[in-house]
């Protein structure tokens, strides 16, 4: 394995739209609802001959409690006709902790990008704060 690092993905979108406000580097709900984000991986799938592979993935959470939680985390590649799950967690995040999984490597070559995808529920007013999600990813 080369280049193995942890490497921060870049929110992309809220479903419903405009739940999500930007605080220097959390993202932070301002409305009591359920909703999901995206993040995106900002690297290209292959890096000359080699492929990228991800296997792992870290969530930050701050102010996360028994209301406001993190209910679903999932990886996905998509392609511009699909999208894959590589990777699904259907545990509830609701504590402040920095949580880590470890899957199977996933080859992404295939993929035009790799999501992050994150379900949450929370109370208004929400303390519900994510600081951070990565993915742990190599080239080989």
């Amino acid at each position: 394995m080369i280049d193995e690092a942890w490497i921060p993905c870049i929110y992309e979108i809220c479903s419903p739209p405009g739940r999500i406000q930007m605080a220097g580097p959390l993202l932070s709900n301002v409305d009591g609802t359920e909703y999901q984000m995206m993040l995106r991986l900002p690297l290209p799938a292959s890096k000359g001959g080699l492929r990228l592979h991800v296997d792992g993935l870290q969530i930050g959470l701050l102010g996360a409690d028994q209301a406001n939680y993190v209910s679903q985390i999932s990886v996905n590649g998509m392609t511009h006709l699909k999208m894959k799950v590589m990777f699904e967690a259907k545990d509830a995040l609701n504590a402040q902790q920095l949580k880590s999984y470890s899957f199977e490597p996933h080859n992404c070559g295939g993929y035009e990008s790799v999501l992050g995808r994150v379900w949450c529920s929370v109370s208004a007013p929400s303390k519900l704060h994510i600081s951070s999600v990565s993915l742990h990813c190599y080239y080989a």
